[in-house]
C-alpha cells in the first residue's frame, strides 16, 4: 500500500455505471473490513451488503446522502457499531479502511450519512437495537461523461484543506513554530500529508497538538443544524484521519499507535478552547 498515492488519488465518486461489481471482489472488501484493526477493540463492527443497491437508493432518499443527496449504484455496504464510547471515530477509522481496500481494487465508493433520521436505516435493515448504522458507502464503477474523455481535470487537494500553521500546535494552544526535533519534524511531515484525508463537507474538524513525544488529536464540537444534538459526526472525520496517521507512521518507520482513553486533564493543561474535544494521542515508541 502506498498510502501517500492513495491520499492523492483517492477521490468521492457520486456518478456510477449500473455495472454491477463481481461478487468475489465485493467479498474481499467486506472481509478487509471486518478484519480490519479497530481503535477499540471491545466495540463490534459489522459491514453489511446491500447487492440491490438502486432499491436501498430510493428507500433512502431525503434521509441520508452526501448533503442530503443519495447517488444512485449498484450496491452499497452499510457499517453497523455498537453504540459505546469511542464508536464514531472507531467506525471512521474502520470504515475508510474498507473504502481504502475498494480503491486499491479498482471500486469507487464516496462517503455517505444518516443526517437526520437516523432510525430509518436501522428499521430498513432490521438492526438490533444495540447497533448504530450511520455511515455507508456506493460500491461500483464511476460514470464518465463522454467530454470528460477527452477533457484532462485535475484535481489539487491542497487547494481545498487548510495549511499546517492552522492545524498544528506545540506545546500549548495556537502555538506554531518550526519542529525543534527529529520526532516533531517527523510528526509535521505525516500530518501534511494527512491533512489531505476525507471530511464532511471538508470541514476538517481536527486539530493537533505535539508535546514530546505526543500527538494530541482534537475535534471540533458539531453544530451543523437538523443534525442529531447527542452526536458528533465529526469525531467520525477524527477516526478517518487517525487511520491515515497510523498508516503514515507505519510507512515511515515510526514506531507508535493510538492511546485511546479519558485523558480527563488534557484540555486544561493546554488551554484548548470549549468548543473542541479530546479525542486520543499518538504515543511515539523509541
Amino acid at each position: 500500500m502506498n498510502v501517500i498515492s492513495i491520499l492523492n488519488n483517492r477521490k468521492s465518486v457520486r456518478n456510477y455505471l449500473q455495472n454491477e461489481v463481481n461478487m468475489e471482489i465485493l467479498n474481499k472488501i467486506i472481509m478487509h473490513g471486518s478484519n480490519s484493526y479497530a481503535l477499540y477493540s471491545d466495540i463490534d463492527v459489522k459491514f453489511k451488503l446491500i447487492s440491490d443497491g438502486y432499491q436501498f437508493s430510493k428507500k433512502m432518499r431525503d434521509h441520508a446522502g452526501y448533503f442530503g443527496k443519495v447517488f444512485d449504484a449498484p450496491h452499497y455496504i452499510v457499517a453497523l457499531s455498537e453504540n459505546q464510547n469511542g464508536f464514531l471515530e472507531n467506525i471512521g477509522y474502520r470504515m475508510e479502511g474498507l473504502m481504502i481496500r475498494a480503491h486499491e481494487l479498482g471500486v469507487n465508493t464516496c462517503w455517505m450519512e444518516l443526517l437526520f433520521d437516523t432510525d430509518k436505516l436501522n428499521r430498513l435493515l432490521d438492526i438490533k437495537e444495540e447497533y448504530k448504522a450511520l455511515v455507508f458507502t456506493p460500491l461500483g464503477y464511476e460514470k464518465t461523461a463522454l467530454i470528460d474523455k477527452f477533457i484532462k481535470t485535475e484535481t489539487n487537494k491542497e487547494k481545498n484543506r487548510m495549511a499546517l500553521n492552522e492545524l498544528v500546535s506545540f506545546d500549548k494552544w495556537s502555538n506554531y513554530r518550526k519542529a525543534k526535533t527529529k520526532l516533531e519534524s517527523d510528526y509535521l511531515k505525516i500530518l501534511d500529508y494527512a491533512r489531505l484525508s476525507p471530511s464532511w463537507g471538508n470541514k476538517q474538524p481536527w486539530r493537533f497538538l505535539v508535546d514530546g513525544e505526543e500527538l494530541v488529536i482534537l475535534c471540533k464540537k458539531e453544530n451543523v443544524v437538523g443534525r442529531r444534538k447527542k452526536l458528533n459526526y465529526y469525531r467520525i472525520d477524527c477516526g478517518i484521519i487517525m487511520l491515515y496517521l497510523k498508516l503514515l507512521a507505519d510507512e515511515f518507520g515510526m514506531n507508535g499507535d493510538w492511546k485511546v482513553d479519558s485523558h480527563k486533564d488534557i484540555l486544561n493543561k493546554y488551554n484548548i478552547p470549549d468548543d473542541y474535544l479530546y479525542i486520543s494521542s499518538f504515543i511515539y515508541n523509541i
